[in-house]
């Protein structure tokens, strides 16, 4: 029985040993593939009720408990800075889509803008000034002859159709600024 005692408490004294020691390695009863239950299990059957030994288990359990929680703690604030890089980058994508729908369609209102300006100028230059350039010439007959009443009668339907071609072409240049 004494050779019993004796190796209980050599047996204990390396125990306490161990545990006060803090390896860089884990114990082999300590392991990633034991379950934490498991493992406080063996440390509280294995060793004697010494209130040392279950002051020192104690405090490895609850250290063990500690390194848990922290990380679980660690793999949630992972998921959410994944989940933040995922939302950040989607907005990101989105923003430039938007961005570059922006862009385009002011390209192509800035195409289209160009291209009203055009037709404009040339219906102004052309069809516009041509009426109103039989119209000046037609008074410029009048103004020019001795007899003007009768220059009048003979030009006058000319003078009138120049006159509703010239309201034609701005009737149409209102249609295409309207439209």
């Amino acid at each position: 029985m004494s050779g019993l005692l004796s190796m209980k408490k050599i047996c204990l004294s390396c125990l306490l040993f161990c545990l006060s020691w803090r390896p860089a390695r884990r114990p082999v009863w300590v392991s990633a593939d034991r379950p934490v239950k498991h493992q406080q299990f063996i440390l509280s059957h294995v060793v004697a009720d010494t209130p040392a030994i279950k002051l020192q288990i104690k405090r490895l359990i609850e250290a063990g408990n500690v390194a848990a929680r922290r990380v679980e703690t660690l793999k949630r604030e992972r998921l959410w800075l994944i989940a933040c890089v995922v939302i950040i980058s989607s907005i990101s994508i989105i923003g430039a889509i938007f961005y570059r729908n922006m862009s385009q369609k002011r390209h192509f209102e800035r195409l289209l803008f160009e291209a009203k300006r055009n037709e404009l100028a040339f219906i102004n230059s052309h069809e516009v000034r041509r009426h109103l350039s039989n119209i000046l010439g037609i008074i410029d007959t009048i103004r020019s002859s001795d007899n003007r009443y009768e220059i009048y009668i003979e030009v006058e339907a000319h003078l009138f159709k120049a006159a509703i071609d010239l309201d034609r072409s701005i009737r149409n240049i209102a249609d295409k600024l309207n439209g």
